[in-house]
């Protein structure tokens, strides 16, 4: 399930948030992981999680950015931190967090 602004990383309205670039860090994300896009439902799925010898982790240069909502506006998340791979700026990690401090999902 995801929220309307999260496809594809964020498809929100810019003006709703104060962004605010945190800076650079090297974390593992998934990457080239061409094996788990060919895999079938059955080889990827498994009781408890997902099977790992589908994914492939690289450690990655991401730029973190901060979205804070502005107290003019309305959403379920009032901030949203983003990690940005730095050769493709793409979205590669996202979290949202709740009015009470908590992960939304």
């Amino acid at each position: 399930m995801l929220l309307y602004d999260e496809v594809n990383g964020f498809y929100g309205s810019m003006d709703k948030f104060d962004f605010k670039l945190i800076g650079r860090k090297e974390m593992y994300v998934q990457y080239n992981a061409w094996r788990t896009e060919m895999a079938t439902a059955e080889q990827i799925g498994t009781k408890d999680f997902a099977n790992a010898d589908y994914a492939r982790w690289e450690l990655r240069r991401v730029w973190v950015v901060e979205a804070d909502l502005k107290p003019v506006h309305r959403h379920v998340e009032k901030k949203k931190v983003f990690y940005i791979d730095e050769d493709s700026w793409k979205i590669m990690a996202y979290y949202g967090l709740d009015r009470a401090d908590k992960v939304y999902h």
